[in-house]
């Protein structure tokens, strides 16, 4: 799992993961291409990677943890 930081400074991003205490990689997208590249519409995007790295499911917005659970399911993981 990763996050990706949208439009701020490195600086910005650094210090939002650090007062969040984000247990993951969170990356950097100052200039919105990864945004653009996986239709990041809205604030949260979700977007689940197969194994073969296509995309399998792309969230905009809150879901349920019943709808993620089945999302993460279909890719083989529990």
């Amino acid at each position: 799992m990763v996050g990706v930081n949208v439009g701020e400074t490195a600086d910005v991003a650094r210090d939002f993961a650090r007062d969040y205490a984000m247990g993951f990689t969170v990356l950097l997208d100052e200039e919105r291409k990864v945004t653009s590249q996986y239709g990041a519409v809205g604030i949260p995007t979700l977007v689940i990677i197969d194994q073969q790295g296509m995309i399998s499911s792309h969230f905009v917005g809150l879901r349920s943890g019943e709808d993620l659970r089945a999302a993460l399911k279909k890719v083989g993981l529990d």
